[in-house]
């Protein structure tokens, strides 16, 4: 990390990044001699939070700005999380697949949403549910078909923590209750651990099989 730093763009400019912004970031490094080894396109590149999808108004090709991030020698990874906010188009299609909530559960007073977590953006969100093989490999295979679109190396992946969960969280069927819910946890690494030594993952249980 400190011979080859990640050059995260959150550090910086936290959710305030576009396309050149994140160009500039990158000369910026080059230009004062620090070794361009890796930039981290963080928080704010999506349409929506779960859609998967770059905000085409902040970042019109991003297939080009990863490109010219290459030819500047950087390795590039982009940051992102396992919600689906309710307001995004991917919501509909995937709400079967989200942690289940009991209708009975409520929190200072308001009552949740079957299936619905309190995110960090945005009021409801949904979190999908990783214990459950068909939504892992789904939501895998969108992420691999971004990578492969936009030339990106790798990802950096956030949350996957149990404090996420719905208040009265219902995992998927293939885990008994006796394992939950850090079998989530788990579930999500080992999802995230698909794309390769090179990712970046915040959480883990019982995951040191999984390498460094």
């Amino acid at each position: 990390m400190v011979t080859q730093p990640v050059w995260s763009t959150w550090a910086r400019y936290k959710q305030d990044i576009n396309q050149s912004v994140v160009l500039d970031f990158a000369h910026s490094i080059k230009d004062r001699g620090f070794d361009n080894s890796q930039v981290e396109v963080d928080d704010k590149w999506e349409r929506c939070y779960g859609d998967a999808t770059f905000d085409q108004a902040k970042f019109p090709d991003p297939a080009a700005m990863v490109s010219e991030l290459q030819q500047l020698g950087f390795q590039v990874t982009l940051w992102i999380h396992p919600f689906i906010n309710q307001e995004c188009l991917s919501f509909g299609p995937a709400a079967g697949w989200l942690v289940r909530d009991t209708p009975l559960a409520s929190w200072a007073g308001e009552g949740w949403l079957h299936g619905m977590a309190w995110c960090w953006a945005g009021r409801w969100a949904g979190y999908l549910d990783f214990t459950n093989a068909e939504v892992a490999q789904w939501w895998t295979d969108r992420l691999q078909l971004l990578r492969a679109e936009v030339g990106l190396d790798s990802f950096k992946f956030d949350a996957g923590e149990a404090k996420w969960l719905p208040t009265s969280y219902v995992l998927s069927g293939n885990h008994s209750p006796s394992t939950w819910p850090g079998v989530f946890s788990s579930a999500y690494v080992e999802a995230c651990a698909q794309f390769g030594p090179m990712v970046e993952v915040r959480t883990g249980r019982h995951s040191q099989h999984l390498g460094p």
